[in-house]
């Protein structure tokens, strides 16, 4: 149950809160549901903690087959599916690439440390793994060549305290924090539940940017 709310939480960017009784299957249709709605929603999160509250609610065909409708990202955070990378669809991200920007080279970059490997905390995913669920998420939501050109390269190489140092080229640095630090840092504190800060980082030009 600990893996799917804090799966939730990372799919909605806020806590599903419920009680230590409700049946899973119950959670993961509220899920389900609210997530199929949530461009209806204005609290897609508050809607799945009432509904799990009042099963009555929720409709047939999300207690039918919950997973149905809920991201591969997700399936894969709360231990309901192995990773595949490249399975993810496409979906409508409203940022394209600028004109300004550039393919970027090869680059092989910092090698990981072994603190990407050390689970967060009793019961947490390591580092790693919320990295993983992080990049699906992001590939789900954005067009594959903006994906391909900026996120595909990055790396999570060590993790720090509470932070995710994350590697990627000059321009790479810069689209990322531009457009996406906002975005990878909430996503990593519902994953992780707890709060957590990113890093991009250059190595060339040893510099390094923070959301905090």
């Amino acid at each position: 149950m600990h893996k799917i709310l804090g799966a939730a939480a990372g799919l909605f960017g806020e806590p599903v809160q419920c009680a230590a009784t409700a049946k899973p299957e119950i959670v993961l249709a509220a899920i389900a549901e609210a997530y199929d709605k949530r461009h209806k929603l204005n609290k897609p999160n508050r809607v799945a903690c009432i509904n799990i509250k009042r099963p009555q609610n929720i409709g047939q065909l999300y207690l039918d087959d919950p997973l149905r409708y809920l991201p591969e990202t997700f399936l894969v955070a709360a231990g309901l599916a192995s990773a595949e990378p490249d399975s993810a669809p496409e979906s409508n991200w409203s940022e394209e690439p600028t004109a300004d920007d550039v393919e970027q080279e090869p680059d092989p970059g910092p090698q990981p440390d072994s603190s990407i490997g050390v689970p967060i905390g009793p019961g947490k995913p390591t580092p790693a793994e919320a990295w993983k669920a992080v990049i699906g998420q992001l590939q789900f939501d954005m067009p594959k060549a903006a994906f391909d050109t900026w996120v595909r390269p990055s790396r999570l190489v060590r993790f720090e305290g509470n932070r995710f140092v994350i590697y990627a080229s000059t321009l790479g640095v810069q689209w990322l924090e531009s457009r996406l630090l906002s975005t990878v840092t909430r996503l990593l504190i519902g994953i992780c539940n707890q709060s957590v800060a990113v890093v991009f980082t250059d190595v060339c030009a040893q510099t390094s940017r923070s959301d905090t």
